[in-house]
């Protein structure tokens, strides 16, 4: 069962740290080089108002896109690794957001936080879930 959405953002530092964990899990399991790593999926932004049921030709977003990074705190169990998302601007450049957000000051850098992982939240019923 998906719980109540809600928003979740965590400080820039927090994020590059978890980031860097990502990479080095991989480096160490894998064997890849940094090169090789998957970093970060780009989403244009109509793609998720469109999934959403969203009518995009009425919404002008801010930004073209957005980027999710994933990451991986300490332990292997599915609820370590995360995904970090932040805005995209016309360049193609990530755009990292400044508080106030939350619990953050109004000079903290932050990016929004996506953990909730699948088998968790998953649709058990879906073929996605089931490939």
């Amino acid at each position: 069962m998906i719980n109540k959405p809600t928003i979740d953002a965590v400080p820039l530092e927090e994020a590059l740290i978890d980031i860097r964990k990502y990479k080095n899990f991989m480096k160490d399991h894998f064997k890849l080089e940094e090169k090789q790593i998957l970093k970060a999926f780009t989403i244009h932004s109509v793609e998720l108002l469109e999934a959403m049921g969203i009518d995009y030709t009425s919404i002008l977003p801010q930004y073209p896109s957005v980027r999710v990074y994933i990451g991986k705190k300490d332990g292997d169990e599915d609820e370590a690794f995360k995904l970090f998302l932040v805005p995209v601007d016309e360049n193609g450049k990530d755009v990292i957001l400044k508080g106030p957000f939350k619990n953050l000051l109004a000079t903290d850098e932050y990016v929004f936080d996506f953990t909730m992982p699948c088998p968790n939240t998953c649709d058990d019923s879906s073929p996605l879930a089931n490939a």
